[in-house]
């Protein structure tokens, strides 16, 4: 994290705040985390690896909480002592993702609420940046051709966006409420990677360093109406990589074929890609 994933974080999407005076970032791994979800309830809905907590940084309630930079994460519990049995291997396999993850979340809220004073980023589109930042620390490791690295960072992405596609007609990439389900979350990650192929990759920069929100956020950083952004961006989802079709700069994605990718996953794993 030290020496690969904070660089990419950082020139993605700017810096974090740095409100203790102590030149770090915090990371707390503790079984509380774990204790967040009960056993029975890590089997049939899922769990939470870790989180960031704005009142930690935020002027109006720091002092209260742990007054400085710090992100959360679960701990290895294989015995299932206080939830789930958690391995090792599988702590290790997600636990760094989770870091990039939140990460986003830190630098978001630096941005928008202490740096210029604006409200926290609506959380459809924060979440969307945060899986973007998984993303990204996938394509660091592919560029050093370490890919089984690599796809540790983007299947999740890769596997909530087969949950949206399989019915877009189901979800909702925009929304007002908790993106609680994965098909929300792979449908905003595939709306941020298109404007990020379609705009250029300060979009997501551009998209952290401000105090707008939510639709007027993304139409200032892309130049764009949102209503044409989200019907240029499903139209891309089709016909992007359609076979026989030749689909015109504004309706691709640059760094995904999702046909022959699903179509690699599913052999792969046809369980989780249907």
């Amino acid at each position: 994290f030290d020496q690969k994933l904070y660089p990419a974080d950082i020139a993605a999407f700017g810096n974090e705040s740095d409100i203790d005076n102590n030149g770090l970032v915090i990371v707390l791994m503790t079984n509380q985390i774990n204790k967040l979800v009960t056993a029975q309830a890590c089997v049939t809905t899922g769990y939470i690896a870790g989180f960031f907590f704005g009142a930690d940084i935020d002027p109006a309630t720091r002092t209260q909480w742990n007054n400085g930079e710090v992100f959360y994460g679960m701990v290895p519990d294989p015995a299932g002592t206080v939830s789930c049995a958690y391995p090792t291997t599988l702590v290790r396999r997600l636990i760094i993702v989770t870091f990039i993850h939140e990460f986003q979340h830190m630098i978001s809220f630096n941005q928008h609420a202490l740096v210029r004073n604006g409200d926290t980023e609506v959380l459809w589109l924060n979440e969307a940046l945060s899986h973007l930042a998984e993303e990204l620390g996938g394509l660091h490791f592919d560029s050093l051709g370490v890919d089984t690295t690599a796809s540790r960072f983007y299947i999740g992405d890769l596997y909530n966006a087969a949950k949206y596609l399989h019915d877009p007609l189901l979800w909702a990439p925009v929304t007002e409420t908790s993106p609680g389900e994965l098909a929300e979350r792979g449908a905003a990650w595939l709306l941020v990677r298109y404007l990020t192929d379609r705009f250029g990759t300060q979009v997501p920069r551009a998209l952290v360093n401000t105090r707008l929100l939510g639709k007027a956020n993304v139409e200032a950083a892309t130049g764009a109406s949102f209503a044409d952004l989200l019907g240029r961006w499903a139209l891309a989802l089709y016909v992007s990589d359609l076979p026989g079709f030749t689909a015109p700069a504004d309706l691709k994605f640059a760094r995904w074929r999702f046909r022959t990718t699903f179509a690699s996953l599913h052999a792969q794993s046809p369980t989780d890609f249907d």
